[in-house]
């Protein structure tokens, strides 16, 4: 990365990346007597919480004695030279020393978290496939690894939580860090039980690629499986490629959702499944709930039954609503018709609401 430094004499640029001389005083003394702060905000594109740290326009080079901002002065060799930034009381701490409380190395944070957005250690949760769990002494690579190395920016000794998406968690420790991955030193397993009644969500395909987001949001609300559907009146049709790709995504989205939610388990995320296809799955005890537009008979903690089963279909329609022949191929197959209130709502946004209502109803049953 390159950074531009302006002088006070004569308005000049003294250098852009490039290592440049001016009245005998080296560039390259300045940058080692106050070193940039690099910053690690990746969602923060502006601002004071720049991605890449603080305003590096607010560097400049100033010839002159006195002291900068932060009450510090350092002579450089052929002159009295210094760099003035702009930072805040929590920056002055930060480069006094002061450590993040989660193990970001000092040296590559340029703006502190604010204390809105830190996070327990209860919070950092690292994915590890069941196949690669072990405990004891684990190396993580790609997709995880740089997470926690180049995004989350731990150092060695920070603690995190693993988990495998199927009930096993464990905590850990990272032991050290390089170029190609991370070392943890996982701590014995334990095994969260599963809920007693599972929740399927099968959801037409919505347009306006907003898919990720209802496998984000299902995700969070806990499903055991999600089932993107393809119904007569269906707008996105994905070729056999695209499939493949988006049902990657898909899944990969499921587990961002877990490590930010907590959550144990991962959602098993289906290929694109046709509406005849879906019938034949229903089982005799299963529970099947249609989410209707109109015309529906009740709420849905009113189709709950006593005791309650071991799994919910939850079906969501798409943007025109369920044709007439589906409807009635669902209720031949024992499904319910409920609805979501007396709005139309998107798809997306009907699936959380669902959700919420069935998960809120599960918890009175079971208490």
């Amino acid at each position: 990365m390159s950074h531009c430094f302006r002088s006070s004499v004569g308005g000049r640029f003294l250098g852009s990346g490039r290592l440049r001389r001016r009245g005998g005083q080296h560039l390259r003394a300045l940058r080692q007597c106050h070193p940039l702060p690099a910053g690690d905000f990746s969602g923060c594109r502006s601002g004071r919480l720049g991605g890449a740290g603080p305003d590096r326009s607010q560097w400049r080079r100033r010839v002159g004695g006195g002291q900068d901002d932060l009450g510090l002065y350092r002579p450089v060799a052929g002159g009295s030279a210094q760099l003035q930034l702009c930072l805040s009381d929590q920056e002055a701490l930060l480069r006094r020393g002061q450590l993040d409380p989660l193990g970001i190395q000092p040296s590559r944070v340029g703006v502190p978290r604010p204390a809105a957005c830190l996070l327990s250690r209860a919070n950092l949760r690292a994915y590890l496939p069941p196949e690669s769990w072990a405990e004891g002494a684990i190396y993580l690579t790609g997709r995880e690894a740089h997470h926690l190395r180049d995004v989350l920016r731990l150092r060695s000794g920070a603690e995190l939580i693993c988990f495998d998406g199927r009930g096993r968690e464990a905590a850990a420790r990272v032991r050290s860090l390089d170029r190609k991955g991370v070392a943890l030193e996982v701590a014995a397993a334990r095994i969260v039980p599963a809920p007693p009644c599972e929740v399927t969500l099968v959801a037409a395909v919505p347009a306006n690629a907003k898919l990720e987001q209802l496998v984000d949001q299902a995700a969070q609300m806990g499903v055991a499986a999600f089932i993107p559907l393809q119904t007569a009146r269906t707008v996105v049709r994905l070729k056999a490629d695209q499939r493949a790709r988006k049902l990657e995504r898909l899944r990969q989205v499921a587990i961002e959702a877990a490590k930010q939610c907590g959550i144990p388990r991962l959602p098993r995320i289906d290929p694109i499944t046709p509406w005849k296809e879906l019938l034949g799955r229903f089982s005799e005890p299963d529970l099947v709930l249609l989410c209707l537009v109109e015309g529906a008979a009740g709420w849905i903690p009113q189709a709950l039954p006593q005791p309650l089963p071991k799994r919910v279909w939850l079906l969501i329609g798409p943007e025109g609503d369920w044709s007439p022949e589906e409807i009635r191929e669902a209720q031949a197959q024992g499904a319910r018709t409920v609805s979501l209130g007396p709005t139309t709502l998107r798809c997306e946004t009907a699936a959380v609401a669902a959700l919420a209502q069935l998960h809120l109803a599960l918890q009175s049953a079971q208490s």
